[in-house]
């Protein structure tokens, strides 16, 4: 006993010490797993974005930005942004079965602009007024190696023009009189029909309800500064939404593109019509328009940032590679012609060109495309329509961008993959996914001034759409323009 009584205080310090290097080394593990929790929740965050279109044509876009951030889209709205994260594997919600189409893009946040954009519907569902019945024979004969039997000739496509005029007045004036970005948006359809119809019949009319359009929206722009909503508040001229719930309360650069491409190709239509320009008002109405475009549509969005027009969507980055090509074609200015270029060509990590994606996913026999290098699936139908007329827009003024090889493999890929008498309706190029409708526009019905199958194809499409039809007046003016191609008849301008 008294041994052990010796050395108890010995081991009562032992045991202490061990008692605190357990505790220290509990201590350090517990921190060390602090550490790693936290860092599996900073892992956590990753972006991703789900889209994905239900059968009531309902589209939708659920984004995880790489801040924990979640944000909803449905139908061109952001209807939710909370904080989430991204799950694991990314996957689409488990409410939704069996959607119409879908698409997991991993490691990548759309901006709010680019998730309204593409959960936009592709036309408004506004009947436009009926017109009467049409009683016009369909022409027949052959003009040197085009066989022109079964196409409704250049009067019938005018007279469904002048018939449908008063209506597509009253749905689009109203748009050129406000403050919205997204209306002009729209009315670029109805400026790129009067400008196309001018050019086919040289009838003036045409040329200044064009003009009118597009001087009545630059009339209602507003200098940043004093927009209450801008974000930018600086000197240039445009116009502010205010309509949160459908596009963001700010200046949309996708707005002013997707409509100022349909008044670059006015202005350069009026550039070469230098006898109509030899009338004062008519010269000092294009000088006023050609500056619009330079300093308060090009130079506004270059100076907040060259991500305005280098854009990540093939459609997208297409209306500014349409303006730089008129607008250098007007100027010579080389900065537009780059942006051109760098749409067909450039292969950047940071924005998308055509050529490089058409060398990717095209066969031997018919042109392919996706709208950026990560999709999934090849370009959508109807977005597809903004390259699409770019390409003949090109070749209108030379250019030998978009080739005859090209534009070969085009025409089978719209009649061999796209082209459907009745529904459903394929969604992307290569003839895959479905929908309600076809989505043929300003691009798609460009094809038939070279192609008298597609031509009739086209005009059967519209007989059948023709009380119903979206953007009525623009395909009625390519029809027109088509059938003038077709019958080697000179366009007036």
């Amino acid at each position: 006993m008294k041994r052990l009584k010796k050395f108890q205080p010995v081991m009562i310090i032992a045991l202490i010490l061990n008692f605190l290097i357990a505790c220290s080394s509990d201590q350090e593990e517990l921190f060390l797993e602090d550490q790693n929790t936290n860092t599996e929740e900073v892992d956590e965050y990753i972006a991703a974005t789900i889209y994905y279109e239900e059968e009531n044509g309902d589209k939708h876009a659920i984004v995880y930005t790489t801040e924990g951030d979640k944000k909803v889209f449905t139908n061109g709205k952001k209807v939710e942004e909370t904080k989430e994260r991204a799950p694991k594997p990314v996957r689409l919600p488990d409410h939704v079965d069996n959607p119409k189409h879908s698409e997991i893009i991993e490691d990548e946040s759309w901006t709010d602009e680019e998730a309204m954009d593409q959960t936009t519907p592709d036309a408004e569902e506004e009947e436009q007024a009926t017109t009467p019945p049409d009683t016009t024979e369909p022409d027949a004969g052959t003009v040197g190696s085009q066989d022109l039997t079964g196409l409704y000739n250049i009067d019938h496509w005018i007279s469904e023009f002048d018939n449908a005029w008063n209506a597509e007045y009253s749905y689009y004036l109203p748009k050129a009189d406000s403050g919205s970005p997204f209306d002009i948006y729209m009315l670029a359809y109805a400026i790129d029909a009067n400008t196309t119809m001018f050019k086919v019949t040289g009838d003036r009319k045409y040329l200044d309800r064009a003009l009118e359009y597009v001087e009545a929206k630059i009339a209602n722009a507003q200098v940043s500064s004093s927009l209450p909503n801008s974000s930018y508040k600086d000197s240039y001229l445009g116009w502010c939404n205010t309509d949160k719930a459908s596009w963001p309360e700010d200046e949309v650069s996708l707005g002013e593109a997707h409509g100022f491409r349909m008044v670059s190709s006015l202005v350069r239509t009026l550039h070469d019509a230098t006898d109509i320009r030899a009338e004062q008002s008519y010269q000092q109405r294009y000088e006023d328009l050609l500056q619009f475009m330079e300093v308060h549509i090009w130079e506004k969005w270059e100076s907040r940032g060259m991500a305005n027009i280098y854009r990540s969507r093939t459609h997208m980055a297409s209306h500014w590679a349409r303006m730089g090509m008129d607008l250098y074609y007007i100027t010579g200015n080389s900065k537009y012609q780059k942006v051109y270029q760098d749409f067909f060509y450039a292969n950047s990590d940071s924005y998308v060109s055509i050529k490089p994606l058409i060398e990717a996913g095209s066969t031997d026999t018919h042109l392919l495309w996706k709208s950026h290098s990560s999709n999934p699936n090849f370009n959508d139908i109807s977005h597809a329509n903004a390259e699409v007329a770019l390409f003949f827009e090109s070749r209108e003024i030379g250019l030998n961008d978009f080739t005859e090889t090209e534009l070969n493999k085009l025409i089978r890929t719209f009649e061999d993959k796209m082209y459907k008498t009745a529904g459903p309706y394929p969604f992307y190029l290569d003839g895959s996914g479905s929908q309600d409708d076809n989505s043929f526009n300003e691009g798609w019905f460009r094809l038939g001034g070279h192609s008298t199958s597609v031509q009739k194809k086209l005009q059967d499409y519209y007989d059948v759409r023709r009380n119903t039809t979206f953007n009525k007046t623009l395909q009625i003016a390519i029809m027109a323009r088509n059938y003038a191609l077709l019958s080697n008849q000179p366009l007036k301008y």
